[in-house]
């Protein structure tokens, strides 16, 4: 079944779908549309477009299209880092405080309650025990060298703390420092020697008493 809609002027206007064979008066023929070529135009207009889409979502340029014929160093860096800002306070104002809290807190009351934890106190001091740090996943280095270069002299001047330090990649102070000392104490066991001094460390007090003697 054809549709065909009088336009007013006496032409008729007939509406093909797709696959349809229209069979044609003598005289009459099919004019198809045939819009003209964006021509070189049309790459301009998308990265406009995306610029924009960037800006309004915050989310920088090369990680939304994914090119990074655009990007260098200076102007990446400082985009990753306004967006690791976002990122940060999104997930503290956000994902913390809104939802991890929340379960977490419900889920120690639950075990507490139930038995499965023996917490003395725990409904006098509920308030210190569900307090606890939480630590995101950590961020890659953009340049893992100059940013650690950058870390231990921070470190160093008194600008930060070790313990702030680790909590920015990620990680737990006490439980680091922890596995440091039980690796040291496994190298001084097994005789092994790590870094840029080849020579073995000799504990404290066996120096001492080699002194005496010598």
């Amino acid at each position: 079944m054809i549709d065909v809609v009088d336009d007013g002027s006496g032409d008729r206007i007939v509406e093909v779908q797709p696959g349809q064979v229209v069979p044609l008066e003598p005289g009459e023929q099919i004019q198809t549309s045939a819009p003209a070529d964006v021509g070189g135009s049309y790459e301009p207009f998308e990265y406009r477009t995306l610029l924009q889409i960037s800006a309004a979502t915050g989310v920088p340029y090369a990680y939304l299209s994914n090119d990074m014929l655009k990007a260098n160093y200076s102007n990446s860096r400082m985009a990753l880092l306004e967006f690791r800002r976002r990122v940060e306070a999104w997930q503290h104002s956000v994902m913390v405080h809104q939802m991890c809290r929340k379960v977490w807190q419900r889920w120690l009351d639950v075990a507490v309650l139930s038995g499965a934890l023996d917490i003395p106190g725990y409904e006098r001091n509920r308030a210190a025990f569900i307090a606890c740090s939480w630590l995101p996943p950590k961020w890659d280095w953009v340049d893992p060298l100059k940013d650690a270069k950058a870390e231990i002299e921070q470190i160093g001047a008194g600008l930060k703390s070790r313990t702030q330090a680790l909590a920015e990649r990620g990680f737990d102070a006490e439980q680091v420092d922890a596995e440091i000392a039980a690796d040291q104490e496994r190298e001084q066991r097994l005789g092994l020697t790590f870094g840029s001094d080849p020579s073995p460390q000799v504990p404290t007090e066996q120096a001492g008493n080699q002194a005496a003697l010598g």
